[in-house]
C-alpha cells in the first residue's frame, strides 16, 4: 500500500502498534461494538415523548338531535426513538378546545371553552392499534353553551404524573360545526 502513496503522504515514522488497536476500538465504540445495547436518543423508546392529534373538521352526530353533539379526534404518543405510536401508560391526556382563538403569550391565560380529561387507567380501553401503531380515538361530547365562533381550536396536552413538563400538540383548527 505504501508504495502506491506520493512519499509526502507517507507516515515520517512507522506508527506503533498500540494506535491502530485504539483506532480499532474507536470504530468499533462508534458502530456500537459487540455486546453493546442500540444508541439512546433522549431517553427509553417506549417513554412518550411527543404528542400527535388528528382532528377531522367533522363534529360527532347524534340520534337524538338533528344537530352535532361533538366532536371525534385521534391521539397518537411516541418518543423520538420509535415513530409508531406508544401506549400512554402514565399520566393524564387532556384535550382542550377553544371557541374561536387559542391565547396567545402576551395575554392572560384563559381557560378553554371545553376541556375532556382521560386518566391513562382508562385510556387503556380506548386503545386501538393500526400501522400507525398505538393510538386513542375519542369521542368528546359537548357539554353546556356551543361555540359561536366560526371556527374551533383543539389541542391536547399529556400531564405527567410527577412533577415535569406536560407534552403538548400543535393546535389543529377546525370549522366549528357546533354551532
Amino acid at each position: 500500500m505504501a508504495r502506491f502513496l506520493p512519499r509526502r503522504l507517507l507516515p515520517a515514522a512507522p506508527l506503533p502498534l498500540c494506535s491502530g488497536v485504539w483506532l480499532l476500538v474507536l470504530i468499533l465504540a462508534l458502530a456500537g461494538g459487540p455486546g453493546c445495547g442500540s444508541l439512546r436518543l433522549g431517553g427509553d423508546d417506549q417513554e412518550v415523548q411527543e404528542l400527535h392529534l388528528l382532528v377531522a373538521p367533522g363534529a360527532l352526530p347524534s340520534l337524538a338531535s338533528p344537530r352535532p353533539t361533538g366532536l371525534v379526534v385521534r391521539v397518537f404518543a411516541s418518543s423520538r426513538v420509535r415513530a409508531k405510536g406508544l401506549p400512554i401508560r402514565a399520566g393524564t391526556l387532556e384535550i382542550m378546545a377553544y371557541d374561536g382563538t387559542i391565547p396567545d403569550a402576551a395575554s392572560p391565560a384563559r381557560p378553554p371553552a371545553q376541556l375532556w380529561v382521560f386518566p391513562a387507567a382508562k385510556l387503556a380501553a380506548l386503545a386501538a392499534t393500526s400501522s400507525l401503531g398505538t393510538g386513542y380515538e375519542l369521542e368528546l361530547p359537548w357539554q353546556g353553551p356551543r361555540p359561536t365562533a366560526g371556527r374551533l381550536v383543539i389541542m391536547a396536552r399529556l400531564v405527567p404524573p410527577r412533577t415535569g413538563p406536560a407534552i403538548f400538540t400543535a393546535p389543529s383548527v377546525i370549522p366549528n360545526g357546533l354551532k
